[in-house]
């Protein structure tokens, strides 16, 4: 039972509570309390059905690492910052580096977005920036 917090999201939270609810149920069965541990049996599985309909439905926070490598143009980088708010990220880092060999830039941002899917689209606005090189969304 492992429970792994990863930047703004915890995995593996309702399994650990799944396995005490199964230990306590399983204490009340070799105690004698039958009827507790069928109720709590069934109250248990209902909620972890009725939260998981419940789930699909809510907002969620979505993180993505995007890195973008292009030709060193005047206001690239504005052009970028507009596209990443009109698909209403919001930037929780960034970081540029300039090759001042190969007039080459690149930047990588840490994005968030807080809805149900994120948006393709975001990805065919960047690919079609003047000087793009090369993107990548993970």
């Amino acid at each position: 039972m492992v429970i792994i917090r990863y930047k703004d999201t915890i995995r593996g939270l309702t399994t650990a509570a799944c396995v005490w609810v199964v230990c306590a149920v399983g204490l009340a069965v070799g105690a004698g309390f039958y009827l507790f541990s069928a109720v709590v049996t069934g109250l248990t599985v209902l909620s972890l059905l009725g939260l998981k309909a419940f789930e699909k439905r809510l907002k969620k926070d979505w993180y993505k690492d995007m890195t973008i490598v292009s030709e060193d143009l005047d206001g690239q980088f504005q052009r970028l910052q507009e596209i990443i708010d009109k698909h209403d990220f919001e930037i929780i880092n960034f970081g540029l580096e300039k090759d001042l060999q190969q007039k080459e830039v690149t930047a990588t941002f840490l994005l968030r977005l807080r809805t149900v899917h994120p948006s393709r689209q975001i990805l065919q606005e960047v690919f079609d920036l003047p000087g793009g090189k090369r993107v990548n969304l993970a």
